[in-house]
């Protein structure tokens, strides 16, 4: 039986769960699976290894810090050596940015072949220039030392031609999701506006605040349920028809979207958002930015509707178009459904098999 460790720094958001539905996917085929992990980012990601250890995951804790660190990641190197070398798997996986360099190096010390999935690179984000030309001159760097490169979006596919990789060490595989039962609609507690994400600058929970008032001025009584964890880059003022809802488990974030005319994701970078599968499948429209891998999933007044990330005048007239037409929503909530369903997790998981194999053969 063939064997592959999946190596994961960013233990929060969408690397947390394709690593987790990966992971559990593969180990009902033919592969054994490990994973190791730096706990610390997320405390929820101990939530995941009780998951793994149940389906006989393999988990070992490696300490990773996301802050470049020389000695700390010196010794993580070392110490996924020794793991790469214990374990003896016959492809390495490495996710995202840091344990992905990480791992990179570890396997090429141990001889084993890698296979890295950036879920965005580093440079891709907004950070200082001088950051920003660092982690793209690291990239660069590190092109060599990988096999192949699993891309989640046509724009990372893009940006990792840029910094060096053949296309034939590039593949692409969306993220996928699984089939969900959906629960009725509740319309006694309908939303207009439901935002979900992180509170974090990537996300744009402030494009959307700054776009509210705009919205107010056509819909004055308009609802808005916003759906995070973390802490706000600003001081929540408590306003009429906002409601703040902690962070929820899977059935939480589908019934939300279910009781919701519209989600509204003002990111400013993406890989490809989970959310955003989500509420195609809860039939649930989406006025999202243009970024990343959004406009793989999402034709501009297709099954979505796109709008210049950064911009709240735009985030602002979209929603009040589409809530002031029900029938443009209900096309859109129907043309998503059609399209979403190609986005599988039942696909991404044998797209990533194949992947394995041919790094083997």
């Amino acid at each position: 039986m063939p064997r592959v460790l999946q190596v994961i720094e960013a233990t929060i958001g969408g690397t947390r769960r394709h690593v987790r539905e990966l992971s559990l996917g593969l180990a009902e085929t033919d592969w054994q699976v490990d994973v190791a992990y730096a706990i610390g980012r997320d405390p929820g990601f101990r939530h995941d290894l009780e998951l793994f250890r149940q389906h006989a995951i393999g988990v070992h804790a490696v300490p990773m810090r996301r802050r470049p660190a020389p000695v700390e990641d010196l010794r993580a190197v070392t110490r996924l050596t020794a793991l790469i070398r214990r374990l003896r798997p016959d492809v390495v996986h490495a996710h995202s940015s840091k344990a992905g360099l990480l791992a990179r190096l570890a396997a090429r010390r141990a001889g084993v072949p890698v296979v890295y999935t950036p879920h965005l690179f580093a440079f891709e984000m907004q950070v200082a220039k001088p950051l920003r030309a660092l982690y793209r001159a690291i990239e660069r760097l590190a092109v060599p030392w990988c096999d192949r490169l699993i891309a989640v979006s046509r724009a990372e596919a893009d940006a990792a031609r840029t910094i060096g990789y053949p296309a034939d060490k590039v593949a692409l595989i969306h993220n996928g999701v699984p089939p969900l039962p959906l629960p009725p609609r509740d319309r006694g507690e309908l939303h207009d506006v439901a935002f979900v994400g992180r509170f974090c600058r990537q996300k744009g929970l402030d494009v959307l605040m700054a776009a509210l008032p705009l919205l107010r001025r056509q819909c004055p009584g308009l609802t808005v349920a916003i759906m995070g964890d973390g802490i706000p880059p600003w001081r929540p003022r408590p306003q009429p028809g906002i409601a703040w809802l902690s962070a929820g488990d899977a059935q939480a974030v589908i019934a939300l979207l279910r009781g919701s005319r519209l989600l509204a994701m003002p990111s400013r970078w993406e890989g490809l958002p989970y959310t955003l599968l989500e509420a195609m499948q809860a039939g649930t429209p989406v006025v999202a930015s243009r970024v990343g891998g959004v406009s793989d999933v999402i034709t501009h007044e297709v099954d979505g509707w796109l709008v210049p990330p950064d911009d709240p005048r735009a985030l602002a007239q979209a929603l009040l178009t589409l809530l002031e037409d029900e029938i443009q929503r209900a096309l859109l909530a129907e043309t998503a459904r059609q399209r979403v369903a190609d986005f599988t997790l039942e696909a991404m998981i044998e797209a990533t098999r194949r992947v394995y194999r041919d790094v083997l053969a």
